[in-house]
């Protein structure tokens, strides 16, 4: 019993050698930092439901928002597929569900306004019901 180990210690014959067996260490995993953000989902549904309700105001407004709303969609396409593009060099880009979520509520939007404005439920600016 008097074989050396590297982590072990010598023991006197008779005594019972102690364990020396250890647990090999865990690898941590590193966190992977996002690539793709979904942020702008939850707000493209907010600016959906603002357009709605001030829609009862003036149908230019749900309008507004909805080109507003496409015009970002293809500026965050542009970060994805524009090399020129000074946001296709972020480390973190819009993902391909929150640019369509906002084409579509942004078309939506304008379908709100289109729809507001046949069958007359909203007035076309404040204080103006309807143009003739």
């Amino acid at each position: 019993m008097s074989r050396r180990y590297p982590d072990d210690w010598e023991v006197e014959e008779g005594y019972p050698r102690p364990p020396s067996y250890r647990p090999p260490p865990r690898r941590r995993e590193r966190p992977v930092a996002r690539k793709r953000s979904n942020a702008a989902i939850p707000l493209a549904i907010v600016v959906f439901l603002a357009g709605v309700i001030l829609a009862h105001y003036s149908i230019l407004i749900p309008g507004l928002l909805g080109v507003g709303l496409v015009y970002v969609a293809l500026s965050f396409l542009s970060s994805r597929l524009n090399p020129f593009s000074l946001s296709f060099y972020l480390t973190v880009k819009p993902s391909w569900l929150s640019i369509g979520t906002l084409a579509f509520v942004g078309l939506a939007l304008v379908g709100v306004s289109y729809a507001y404005y046949v069958s007359g439920l909203g007035p076309f600016a404040p204080g103006l019901s309807h143009l003739p």
